[in-house]
């Protein structure tokens, strides 16, 4: 193999070599991100989990409260009926809210189950990028040891011309004598 088309292979390599790098920090900066998306979304899956628990208690309790107030104002209708109007009216809220709270934690499970999947495909190609880095550096010190080799060759090769030439001139200096 020629020395130039050696030192061409090493610029090539080295050329990959940082493509390689620039891919590899692209990856895990989208890996951060992600991570950083998939902490934001447990954060709110622990937040509307927390609401969906107290509303459905709210919603328990006011429950309860008609009920009592259904069994305590039986000999009472009126007041009655504008309580469990008011009562009623509260607890179709309440379950509204615990409707789209629940509607929420579902988007939101979506949301980090392709946040994982993001997460799994970088490492994949962080893991991809890694390897196919140490191969170009593999590549890249055998042709350097290759270079040197040839360069090394070279210089001997040099040497021996310039002997020869100098043993060429001193022969003919004696045939001429």
């Amino acid at each position: 193999m020629k020395p130039s088309s050696r030192t061409r292979k090493l610029h090539r390599a080295s050329r990959d070599i940082g493509s390689y790098k620039e891919t590899r920090w692209t990856a895990e900066f989208s890996k951060a991100e992600a991570e950083s998306e998939l902490s934001n979304a447990k954060k709110m899956v622990k937040d509307l989990s927390s609401m969906i628990d107290k509303s459905s208690n709210k919603a328990k309790t006011q429950m309860r409260d008609i009920e009592r107030l259904e069994q305590w104002g039986k000999g009472q209708q009126g007041a009655v009926v504008v309580v469990k109007r008011n009562e009623n009216y509260e607890y179709a809220q309440v379950m509204r809210d615990l409707e789209y709270l629940k509607n929420e934690l579902f988007k939101l499970k979506l949301d980090v189950a392709s946040v994982m999947k993001d997460k799994s495909r970088v490492e994949i190609e962080i893991e991809a990028s890694n390897s196919m880095m140490l191969t170009c550096l593999a590549t890249a010190e055998v042709l350097k040891k290759e270079i040197k080799e040839a360069n090394e060759e070279q210089v001997l090769v040099e040497l021996a011309r310039i002997k020869a030439f100098k043993e060429l001139a001193h022969i003919k200096a004696q045939t001429e004598q």
